[in-house]
């Protein structure tokens, strides 16, 4: 998921609510699909100035650098 927030003081309040978001998702997973809860225990969240880029996946690979170049 991607979001932009109209102000960058408003990137912080976006992460909480990520957050808040994938720990009631590990609530439901645990019981549900117990496979998938690595994922949640190391989601990956960027940050650049207004944007907030969240990614939940087995692997993230070089995904930070790509997200970077992608964003010059």
């Amino acid at each position: 998921a991607v979001f932009e927030v109209k102000n960058e003081s408003d990137v912080k309040t976006v992460e909480q609510q990520v957050q808040t978001h994938i720990e009631s998702r590990k609530q439901s997973f645990q019981s549900y699909i117990p496979e998938e809860m690595p994922k949640l225990e190391n989601p990956f969240i960027y940050t650049n100035g207004k944007l907030v880029v969240v990614c939940v996946a087995d692997d993230y690979g070089d995904l930070e650098k790509r997200i970077k170049d992608y964003l010059k």
